[in-house]
C-alpha cells in the first residue's frame, strides 16, 4: 500500500511513519509533506496514494484548503490533538480520523477498514465529489468556532513596518522590557513588546510559555531531557542563546501539551 503523510512536525511525523512501517511493514511510504502548499503541488505532480494521513492545523493554514485547491480523491485519515465532535459526523468510508496521540490499535484498525475494501469500486469512481462536500462541510463547521490568531506580526523597519509570519518564529526571548523574536531560518528581530503581549498574539496550541524568559514553538521543538533538580531541558531544532529550562512546577503540564 502507498501512504503519503502531511505533517507539519517532524515528531509526529516521524512517530507516524514508525507506528506505520510497526504494523504494515510492506507499505511505502511515498511522501511526507509538511504544509499546505507543499502537498498542493505534490498532488498536482504525483499519482493519488492508497490512503492518506493528514493533520489538520498546518503552518500555513487547514489542511481542509488542500482539497480546496487540487484534486484527492484517495481515502484520508485525518489526525488532530483535539476532540472535534464535528469529525464525528463524517466519519465516513473516505473520510476518518484519529486523535493524536495516535495509537498503534487505532492505526490497525484505519487500515483494516481499507483493507477489507469497505470504500466500494462504486464509491471510488465518485469519491472525488464525496471529498469536496465533507471537506467543505468540515472546513465551515470546524472553523466557525475557533478564536482566529492573526497570521504575521508586524516588525517596526525604519519608517516603514515588516510583516513577519508567525509561522516562522521558532522562540522568543525576553530581554528586559522587550522582546527578541526568532525564526527558523536563524534570523532574529527585537520587538518593543512584552512576552506577555505577544503571547495574546500566538496560538497556544503551537507556542508554550515555558518560563518567564521564553515561549517556544511546537515546531521547533526537537526533543526534551531531565535537567537537575527535576527540571527539564528543551531542546531545539536551532540553538538558543542559552539554555531553556522548564521548572519541575510545569514540567507535566508541558509534556501534556507537547503529547497534544
Amino acid at each position: 500500500m502507498r501512504v503519503a503523510i502531511v505533517e507539519d512536525e517532524l515528531i509526529a511525523s516521524e512517530s507516524l511513519q514508525d507506528k506505520i512501517l510497526s504494523i504494515r511493514p510492506n507499505t511505502e511510504i511515498v511522501a511526507t509533506l509538511r504544509s499546505v502548499h507543499q502537498a498542493v503541488q505534490w498532488f498536482e505532480q504525483n499519482e493519488q496514494p492508497d490512503l492518506l494521513f493528514m493533520d489538520i492545523q498546518l503552518s500555513d493554514g487547514l489542511s481542509f484548503c488542500i482539497f480546496e485547491q487540487t484534486e484527492v480523491t484517495c481515502p484520508t485519515v485525518f489526525t488532530t490533538s483535539y476532540d472535534e465532535y464535528a469529525l464525528r459526523a463524517f466519519e465516513v468510508n473516505c473520510v476518518d480520523y484519529l486523535l493524536k496521540p495516535v495509537s498503534t490499535e487505532k492505526l490497525e484498525r484505519a487500515f483494516v477498514k481499507i483493507e477489507q475494501g469497505l470504500l466500494s469500486s462504486a464509491n471510488k469512481q465518485d469519491a472525488g465529489d464525496i471529498m469536496r462536500e465533507q471537506i467543505s462541510n468540515l472546513l465551515a463547521t470546524y472553523t466557525s468556532d475557533q478564536k482566529i490568531y492573526p497570521r504575521s506580526i508586524l516588525i517596526p523597519s525604519g519608517d516603514k513596518f515588516v510583516p513577519l509570519e508567525i509561522a516562522q518564529i521558532a522562540f522568543i526571548k525576553a530581554e528586559m522590557r522587550m522582546a527578541k523574536i526568532y525564526t527558523l531560518d536563524g534570523r532574529s528581530v527585537v520587538l518593543d513588546k512584552s512576552l506577555d503581549s505577544l503571547r495574546t498574539q500566538l496560538d497556544p496550541r503551537d507556542f508554550y510559555r515555558v518560563n518567564r524568559q521564553y515561549i517556544v514553538a511546537r515546531k521547533a521543538i526537537r526533543d526534551i531531557s531531565h535537567w537537575f533538580k527535576s527540571k527539564l531541558r528543551v531542546n531545539l531544532i536551532i540553538t538558543p542563546p542559552d539554555d531553556i529550562v522548564i521548572p519541575p512546577t510545569s514540567a507535566t503540564e508541558f509534556k501534556q501539551w507537547l503529547t497534544k
